[in-house]
């Protein structure tokens, strides 16, 4: 295929993979199915997404993103930063 080919697929169009990305809880996770919201920020642009997790998490609480369960639906857990250690 070459990249004039109409089934190539444009890189710019597909979502940016979400497990992996941190963000911060902006609205009480409630735990459980009962979702709070977090805010990632995805290609550049600070995006709120709904979030669950197994435990609550309190607004402000740094987390990972664990799932994509699509439709800006992810699975979160807590965590924490690395400290950057100086040499």
């Amino acid at each position: 295929m070459n990249a004039s080919s109409p089934s190539t697929p444009v890189l710019a169009d597909r979502p940016p993979a979400l497990v992996g990305q941190t963000g911060v809880v902006v609205s009480r996770v409630r735990g459980g199915e009962a979702p709070g919201e977090v805010r990632l920020v995805l290609r550049g642009l600070p995006s709120v997404v709904l979030a669950y997790a197994d435990r609550p998490l309190p607004v402000g609480a740094h987390v990972l993103v664990v799932l994509d369960r699509g439709s800006r639906r992810v699975d979160v857990c807590a965590w924490s930063a690395p400290i950057a250690r100086s040499l």
